[in-house]
């Protein structure tokens, strides 16, 4: 039986297609296993992550994201320190290859936005999000 649950309070808001999300994790942090209403764009600017879900494990550094579609109940370790920066997508927004969780190679440009744009709008200990918001 899952005791995991849905979380929606970072999904996107209604009228909105992106909602942000920034944290940071000390070494050995546990983020129990959850699920989001939103498809998910997990990334570190610093350190690992270890994301779990189902029988499958990633290991994700910094230039490299996880995509988790909506619903997809996964959880994450930190092994590290991390600051993890996290995009969130109305569903359907965004079509991928394959409909399932993938790992993304993250350009220059794209490593240079989630590294700068997230630390510009106040992030400070694990737990703090930001609220910058994209309507579409």
């Amino acid at each position: 039986m899952r005791h995991s649950k849905t979380l929606r309070g970072f999904d996107p808001k209604r009228g909105v297609s992106i909602a942000t999300l920034a944290y940071e994790y000390s070494a050995g942090f546990q983020v129990p296993e959850h699920a989001h209403g939103a498809d998910q764009l997990i990334y570190a600017i610093r350190g690992v992550m270890e994301v779990f879900s189902g029988q499958s494990i990633w290991l994700v550094p910094p230039r490299f994201a996880l995509w988790v579609p909506a619903k997809t109940y996964h959880r994450i370790h930190m092994p590290g320190a991390v600051s993890m920066r996290t995009l969130y997508f109305r569903p359907g927004l965004v079509r991928m290859r394959s409909p399932g969780t993938a790992v993304l190679h993250v350009t220059r440009r794209c490593y240079v936005s989630l590294r700068s744009k997230p630390c510009a709008l106040g992030n400070s200990e694990r737990g703090t999000t930001t609220s910058e918001r994209y309507a579409t």
